[in-house]
Formats: C-alpha cells, sequence, structure tokens
C-alpha cells in the first residue's frame, strides 16, 4: 500500500505567518494530525479530506489586519460543516483557557477537542469535554424500543381492519 505513498516529515510549524491565505504543506500536515478529523462535533470525516477554515477570518484586502494563515487559527472542517460555519451563523470560539467551542445560531454551545493522532501518540488520552447539557439516556435497548413500537402500531390499528370489499 504504502510503495507509492509520498512521505512527508511531520514537525512542528514555526511560528512565522504567512500573508497568503493558503497554508504551506508543512501547516495543513500539522492541523490535519492535531486534530484528525472534522471539528464539527460528532463529525467523524477524516481531516485529510475536509477543508481547512481560519478561525478568525481572512481579510483578503489587508491580510496584515486579521485571520492569519497559521497552525492556531486554521482547523479542519468537512465541506458540509465548513459552509454551515461559514454562511450558517455557526460561531467558533476560543476561551481564555485556551479551548474551543462552536456556538450554533441558537445559541447552544458545543466544545471541541484535540483528538488526532498528534493528542494521541503524546501518552495521554486527549482531553474530550462533555457539553453542557447532554442527551438523556436510552430507557430502552433496540429490542425493547422495536417490541413497543409494533405493540403500539397493533393497538392502533386493531379496530381499523376491514376486509377487502373483493
Amino acid at each position: 500500500i504504502a510503495k507509492d505513498a509520498i512521505v512527508r516529515p511531520l514537525t512542528t510549524p514555526d511560528e512565522k505567518t504567512t500573508d497568503s491565505y493558503t497554508p504551506t504543506e508543512q501547516v495543513q500536515d500539522y492541523v490535519r494530525a492535531l486534530w484528525g478529523s472534522c471539528m464539527f462535533p460528532n463529525c467523524d470525516v477524516p481531516a485529510w479530506d475536509c477543508d481547512l477554515d481560519h478561525r478568525d477570518p481572512y481579510d483578503h484586502e489587508n491580510p496584515a489586519t486579521g485571520g492569519r494563515t497559521t497552525a492556531e487559527n486554521l482547523g479542519p472542517f468537512c465541506r458540509k460543516h465548513h459552509r454551515g460555519k461559514t454562511f450558517g451563523g455557526w460561531d467558533l470560539t476560543k476561551g481564555e483557557d485556551g479551548t474551543l467551542s462552536i456556538t450554533s445560531p441558537h445559541g447552544r454551545t458545543y466544545p471541541v477537542a484535540e483528538t488526532g493522532p498528534i493528542p494521541l501518540l503524546g501518552g495521554t488520552e486527549p482531553d474530550r469535554p462533555v457539553p453542557d447539557t447532554a442527551p438523556d439516556p436510552k430507557r430502552r435497548n433496540r429490542i425493547q424500543q422495536h417490541e413497543a413500537r409494533t405493540r403500539s402500531e397493533r393497538a392502533r390499528n386493531e379496530g381499523d381492519y376491514e376486509p377487502p370489499p373483493f
């Protein structure tokens, strides 16, 4: 499989910034290895199949004023979630403690954790924050849910049976 692979060393990118919108290969590789998959909560599209998005928007008219193209300001989003963030009102913010979170247009905030190969190979399990509002645990397993749905349908249809007119 690796016979035709392109192998590049993964190094921490230097902190110099560029006025270019497109990051260097070194920065792209590092950011994708840091995150591992799309930054959107519960999205598992591999980072290598994602767009790299500027957390602070890149200023095309005056690149020096904001949205620098650095590893710290970039993150992978699959095409669907990249468009949702850019045009749908989602907001990615960095807290004072350095943690990232994404806020929906309705105001719900979800934590974002680095779960790529770099944190995993660092010797410790990456911190996967839990949202403030966790969903209710399931009360029934799949089989119990199927049986309950079948009972409900049968009860609803019990008095509705009419033989066909032929």
